[in-house]
């Protein structure tokens, strides 16, 4: 589940999928760095910014309404690098 992106990037996708989990508690889908978040994993804008909220809040950073970010949930390791890109240093 590592990724070449960074050094932190590993844990930052195991934290995020915890959280997609937490989100997503009944899901049956396997979570990994190529899943699609909409159409592998369900998700919808309510579960979108449920993700993108609790990874703000976890990792300290706030995302604003950039283009990147709609980019950054195409799949959950697109999203973790977006993460591991903009957390509080």
């Amino acid at each position: 589940m590592k990724s070449e992106v960074g050094k932190d990037i590993g844990s930052v996708l195991e934290q995020i999928t915890d959280l997609i989990y937490e989100i997503l508690p009944d899901s049956e889908c396997m979570v990994t760095e190529e899943a699609r978040l909409f159409e592998d994993l369900g998700f919808d804008s309510v579960t979108t910014m449920q993700l993108l909220v609790a990874a703000e809040e976890k990792f300290g950073f706030d995302s604003g309404d950039s283009e990147e970010s709609l980019q950054a949930f195409e799949t959950v390791g697109a999203f973790a690098e977006f993460v591991e890109k903009n957390k509080s240093r």
